[in-house]
């Protein structure tokens, strides 16, 4: 059986790996630029010669998914956990921490009494919410509509709700679907402490996606800078596949495991047998909303934040790393749904995250940044709405037709986990479709 898996990111790879040991398989997996990876990439800068990632992801112990398909690569043991889950959120005026511990739940208890930023009604407002969890109905509403029903102060969110937003799903709270959100909380925060635990790569994140496990398997061909411009379905119901300049065929199965606007062009010049489905398709694939992410990495002449990474609390960037460099000291700043500030001047965006860092660390000077690199990605993440949650397609199409990524129906965020699990959805389909 010949499948064709396109596109090379977690979604594909994650793809490849589920099928790739089966019997009589044969397996291509096409990717339209010279590397493996997708959105994620590293690349050595070339001034510091630090190896930085395109943003940063943070990861969780829940993402089961996911650290599976590295297990699978081999590079599992890259990957370091937290012994429990500590999350630091520091403001102008406060630091509070948000962790677990050996007392389990209740350590989260003690950690949510002694936040500062939280008044002793907003505390017992925010215990009785997540006491609550499980019976609250979402009813296709937004995480700041929901916050709302249940009692949670503006304080509360602002210092609370707001940054786990932002953090899991990359959106503002008046767009996050409410469904998606507490289904992250019922596996994460409020879990068993291994979910729960904060996850963080040792090398840089491309590197994770390491193929030289399995590029050796001969039912396995890689090709790279192969743009798949269109599809077509043969008499003998095999699939054709075209670039610009050559064509590949004889296909029993295609996996597309691509952005949506690299589908709807793919699906938009192709005609298949399935029209109905392909319309309803291209039309949510229209309608898919993105949100925007900045990364900031910042190389300083002097240590100006001591822990490896925070939250922060009343500034336009959410959250700073610090990473390892081959001189002085390197941080990372990002901000998630950040269409505020996107299309502003690089100078601008820089001062911003200047302003943000002279109002919270003491140390931190203007004048020790020596280098800096600015990321942005335009079109970072599906923005999960409760419209777009309605919209999510199974990875289903017909049989010999599936569809994989982490902006379909996985009832997760879109994030690398569900990527990952995108991908080992659409592979089990391929396989119960054709029973191998």
């Amino acid at each position: 059986m010949k499948i064709a898996i396109i596109g090379s990111g977690i979604a594909g790879i994650s793809a490849v790996v589920n099928l790739v040991n089966l019997p009589n398989v044969e397996i291509t997996l096409f990717e339209a630029t010279q590397k493996v990876g997708g959105r994620i990439f590293s690349f050595q800068e070339p001034i510091t010669k630090d190896f930085i990632d395109n943003g940063k992801h943070i990861m969780v112990g829940a993402y089961q998914n996911f650290f599976a398909l590295l297990n699978q690569l081999g590079t599992y043991h890259f990957l370091e956990f937290q012994k429990y889950l500590n999350v630091k959120l520091i403001s102008k005026n406060n630091c509070d921490i948000f962790k677990s511990g050996a007392l389990g739940k209740f350590s989260q208890f003690i950690s949510l009494l002694s936040m500062k930023n939280l008044s002793l009604k907003d505390k017992i407002a925010l215990l009785n919410f997540i006491k609550n969890i499980s019976h609250i109905k979402s009813n296709n509403k937004t995480v700041a509509e929901i916050l709302l029903e249940n009692g949670q102060s503006q304080n509360i969110t602002t210092n609370f709700w707001e940054p786990i937003t932002l953090a899991t799903m990359n959106t503002k709270i008046e767009y996050a679907s409410a469904d998606i959100f507490l289904n992250i909380l019922n596996k994460v925060f409020f879990s068993d402490k291994n979910s729960q635990k904060l996850v963080f790569s040792k090398i840089p994140l491309l590197e994770l996606l390491n193929l030289n496990n399995i590029i050796s398997k001969k039912n396995l061909k890689v090709l790279l800078s192969k743009k798949i411009e269109k599809i077509s379905q043969t008499q003998e119901s095999k699939y054709m596949l075209f670039t610009k300049e050559e064509y590949f065929g004889n296909f029993d199965s295609v996996i597309f495991a691509i952005a949506p606007l690299h589908l709807f062009s793919i699906l938009k010049n192709s005609k298949l047998q399935i029209e109905n489905k392909i319309e309803n398709l291209k039309k949510n694939l229209e309608n898919i909303k993105y949100s925007p992410i900045i990364s900031l990495y910042l190389w300083s002449g002097n240590e100006f934040m001591k822990d490896d990474f925070s939250g922060m609390l009343g500034t336009e960037f959410h959250w700073i790393f610090k990473e390892k460099s081959r001189q002085n000291f390197l941080y990372t700043l990002t901000k998630s749904s950040a269409e505020g500030i996107v299309n502003r001047s690089k100078q601008e965006i820089i001062d911003i995250a200047y302003k943000d860092l002279q109002s919270i660390f003491k140390e931190f000077q203007v004048n020790k940044i020596y280098y800096n690199r600015l990321i942005i990605e335009k079109q970072a993440t599906v923005i999960i709405s409760p419209e777009m949650q309605s919209m999510r397609q199974e990875q289903r199409l017909i049989k010999g037709i599936y569809i994989s990524g982490d902006w379909t129906a996985t009832d997760l965020p879109a994030t690398i986990e569900s990527a990952a699990f995108s991908g080992k959805k659409a592979a089990d389909f391929l396989k119960y479709d054709y029973q191998i």
